[in-house]
């Protein structure tokens, strides 16, 4: 895990985040290096979520392994050659037919997908209300109760799905929902993405 690298040579960040930065490291490769302060618990966590997703088959980026460099953790992705939808949106609004039935595909084969080694959404929604200082005691008893009457459900949820997080590579039939992985979770479908 330890590298002798130092993270000055391995040029400028390709992008930065509230919690790491992203910056080259090998050919087809990237290295998302979390910030000094960030919980190590919670990218070894990413990183084992982000095999899981890659290994059932859906299209996000493969894991490569795990570094440390300059005290700080860091998890090797494999690169993303591509446009954001986004970028897509923007450059050509005309083409929003395009994105938004890419964006429904691609939901929907997340949707399908199973990983029961994801953690599971409810349980991270119960934790939350168990942490909301804001909440009275009664207020967290009826969510609490309201939570665990909902179905738990397998579904693979993506947690950040929106058009900046969807890549088109350069295949046209190819794209690939990249980021967060942290937030990868499995969870009941409230609300599924309608079908062709």
């Amino acid at each position: 895990m330890n590298q002798r690298r130092q993270l000055h040579s391995l040029g400028p960040p390709i992008a930065q985040g509230r919690t790491a930065e992203i910056v080259p490291w090998k050919e087809g490769q990237v290295l998302k290096l979390f910030r000094p302060a960030w919980d190590e618990r919670a990218a070894t966590s990413e990183a084992e979520k982000a095999r899981a997703v890659h290994a059932a088959g859906l299209p996000c980026p493969a894991v490569y392994e795990e570094v440390r460099l300059n005290e700080r953790l860091g998890i090797v992705y494999e690169k993303v050659q591509g446009t954001s939808l986004m970028q897509v949106l923007q450059e050509r609004p005309w083409r929003l037919r395009y994105v938004a039935r890419l964006l429904a595909d691609l939901h929907r084969e997340v949707h399908e997908a199973r990983v029961p080694s994801l953690p599971a959404l409810h349980d991270r929604l119960a934790r939350g209300i168990e942490r909301a200082s804001a909440l009275t005691p009664a207020e967290r008893d009826a969510l609490l109760s309201m939570l665990a009457g909902l179905p738990r459900g397998e579904a693979v949820c993506h947690g950040d799905f929106h058009p900046e997080n969807v890549f088109l590579t350069d295949s046209p039939s190819q794209y690939l929902a990249s980021s967060p992985p942290y937030r990868w979770e499995r969870g009941h479908l409230h609300c599924r993405a309608p079908r062709p």
